[in-house]
């Protein structure tokens, strides 16, 4: 049989099949060869009365943080304000799920309600949707209507961000009866307490929503120049760079640079881009 695995512990795995929960373990060989993640495709067999994994399928996706597989569509939750908003750590995120084989990469901000002076969240806000990416927004209904949408076809979306900024909160929009528990931000630290401890696959229409682990800090690991081809706008006009390999830095003739200086892209994500390459260990691939 084939299935899905939509939760892990410590020795056993539920697997959902033709709409039906198995408590399954894994054999040995399978846990040596791969760890068996949350979302995962598995082969499985029943030897007794036990059900055992025997192969995990070929991933489309292996996500890091959260540690999830074979996702379609990414939402990242990021707060406006309680944890404010962080835009270097957003766009670590765009950078790290755009370099994954990922259909659709989509910003919600939540806490939009709080927020007293919106023009210049607004500002940096419109930055992103003017450079491409689809923006959600926590206080606008129609944005629940968006996501809904989204399950129609057999998506697996998930949910990632930091702690606290209200993932748990847009799973209990989406699902009302999901009673996801959800907590208040840490005002010494300013970021939240980790409400969700493990990645889990809830069944919501035709598809899967993943509710994660909050997390701060991201390692993007990626060679500097698979970096320079994350965002989907240097993707788009660093085709027309002079240099094949361009880093988007101080080489000559490089569009990316060009359209920085148009306004035609974010200059605060390319300084944000700059800071990530800079510090990143990796070295260029050629």
């Amino acid at each position: 049989m084939n299935g899905k695995v939509i939760k892990k512990s410590a020795s056993f795995f539920n697997v959902i099949c033709n709409n039906l929960n198995y408590i399954c373990f894994s054999r040995k060989k399978v846990k040596n060869d791969a760890s068996i993640l949350v979302g995962d495709n598995v082969e499985f067999i029943k030897e007794d009365s036990t059900y055992i994994i025997e192969k995990i399928l070929p991933r489309k996706n292996k996500l890091i943080r959260p540690s999830v597989a074979n996702i379609d569509i990414i939402i990242i939750v990021i707060s406006v304000v309680e944890p404010k908003l962080n835009t270097f750590q957003l766009n670590k995120y765009l950078a790290y799920y755009e370099y994954q084989n990922i259909d659709n990469v989509i910003i919600y901000f939540s806490k939009m309600d709080l927020l007293k002076e919106k023009d210049e969240i607004l500002n940096k806000i419109n930055e992103y949707k003017k450079d491409g990416y689809k923006c959600l927004f926590s206080d606008k209904t129609e944005s629940i209507d968006t996501i809904n949408t989204l399950f129609d076809k057999n998506n697996v979306i998930c949910l990632a961000g930091e702690s606290g900024v209200g993932k748990s909160t847009l799973i209990n929009k989406l699902i009302p009866d999901s009673n996801i528990t959800t907590n208040i931000i840490s005002k010494s630290l300013n970021r939240g307490k980790h409400t969700t401890t493990t990645s889990n696959l809830i069944s919501y229409k035709n598809g899967f929503i993943v509710d994660t682990p909050g997390f701060g800090s991201i390692e993007l690991n990626i060679p500097n120049d698979e970096i320079a081809k994350s965002y989907n706008d240097f993707r788009s006009y660093g085709k027309y760079c002079k240099f094949r390999n361009c880093l988007h830095k101080n080489e000559n003739g490089c569009k990316v640079k060009e359209m920085v200086e148009k306004n035609k892209i974010s200059k605060e994500r390319y300084n944000d881009y700059l800071k990530i390459i800079n510090s990143n260990k990796y070295k260029v691939k050629y």
